[in-house]
């Protein structure tokens, strides 16, 4: 069975973590933070399933 270590999720207009997918590792789901938010720019979390806690989170922004 595959296991995965991180949730991404994205924050909605009201501020609620709407869960996106999980991924393996941090490295891995940095990475797909920065994929996702080219098409759709807003806050997103990575969440570690180990831990239960949000380990890092970012605000990407449309580039002007």
């Amino acid at each position: 069975m595959e296991t995965f270590g991180y949730d991404i999720l994205k924050k909605d207009s009201v501020g609620a973590p709407i869960w996106l997918e999980a991924v393996r590792d941090l490295d891995t789901a940095k990475k797909r933070v920065a994929e996702l938010a080219e098409d759709s720019p807003g806050e997103y979390v990575i969440f570690c399933e180990q831990t239960s806690q949000i380990v890092d989170s970012f605000v990407l922004a449309t580039p002007s």
